[in-house]
């Protein structure tokens, strides 16, 4: 009987073990991902690559954004919303410009260490925009159209791309959304699948926590 008891624990710090280093293996890829991209020192870019990895790409499909019908319109107006957060030591400016063209025709205050531009919804022409203006890889913008995507961190030549899932708790039903984020020296931009206020502070009834 002792022999018995004694196997299923072997078993099970063997699979514990094992567990534990697929584990820290998977978090010092993505730790060194984030190291190098933020110090621009010994990245590891994404090569080649195919759209079959994106769920609802169709057999065959063009990699990139070629693949898109409406990449060279512009949405409707009001379709997207943009949001656009200049911040510094001793700053932080907050404002939301009408079109892509009025973003990129303003510049970033000089008092402004890092811009960060999100935009709520998904569409064709407005992430090629950024591709171009921007130099974001079009594999990268081709996932962040495919969604879902599976968490990830993807390092390219000069900036990092992520997708994350941002879990909401919405009328008692729990979802979920993808965010892809792109990371450049100076610049986030991350795209949401949809437009809502994820992003502005918790609130509560007053008082606070009663009831």
């Amino acid at each position: 009987m002792k022999k018995l008891r004694k196997a299923p624990l072997r078993v099970g710090r063997t699979l514990g073990h094992a567990f534990d280093a697929t584990v820290d293996t998977a978090f010092g890829s993505v730790s060194h991902a984030l190291h190098s991209t933020l110090r621009l020192t010994g990245l590891a870019p994404r090569r080649g690559g195919d759209s079959s990895q994106a769920p609802h790409a169709a057999p065959g499909a063009v990699p990139g954004l070629e693949g898109f019908a409406d990449r060279n319109t512009p949405p409707p107006p009001g379709l997207i919303k943009l949001t656009v957060h200049d911040y510094g030591p001793e700053s932080l400016d907050v404002h939301h410009p009408e079109d892509i063209e009025t973003l990129f025709a303003a510049p970033r205050p000089e008092n402004a260490v890092v811009r960060w531009i999100n935009i709520d919804g998904l569409h064709p022409w407005v992430v090629k925009q950024f591709v171009e203006t921007h130099g974001m890889h079009t594999l990268a913008a081709e996932d962040t159209l495919h969604v879902p995507q599976r968490p990830k961190a993807e390092a390219y030549d000069d900036h990092l791309f992520l997708v994350a899932r941002m879990m909401r708790l919405h009328e008692e039903k729990l979802s979920a959304e993808q965010v892809s984020m792109f990371l450049k020296p100076g610049l986030l931009v991350t795209f949401q699948e949809n437009a809502d206020e994820s992003h502005k502070p918790a609130t509560c009834g007053s008082p606070c926590g009663s009831g």
